[in-house]
């Protein structure tokens, strides 16, 4: 059976492998029962890739910029 899905977290819980199609090749595959998320997504970009979100990401203690006082009176 060929399942296609881009919930990862299903696709590992009703198969018992994975293969990684990149530009028409197999790009590998992984075993659903000792695989990660993170190893099938490695493959998917053909790269390393971080679940976390890089530092640069983190919310900003203060605001940038404020929108306060861009409308006129209440209608």
């Amino acid at each position: 059976m060929v399942f296609i899905s881009h919930k990862l977290s299903e696709v590992f819980e009703i198969t018992d492998r994975v293969a990684v199609l990149r530009d028409g090749r197999n790009a590998g595959e992984v075993d659903a029962k000792t695989g990660t998320i993170e190893e099938l997504i490695n493959r998917m970009v053909a790269g390393t890739w971080a679940l976390a979100p890089p530092a640069w990401a983190a919310p900003s203690p203060a605001p940038r910029c404020s929108g306060g006082g861009l409308c006129g009176p209440p209608w």
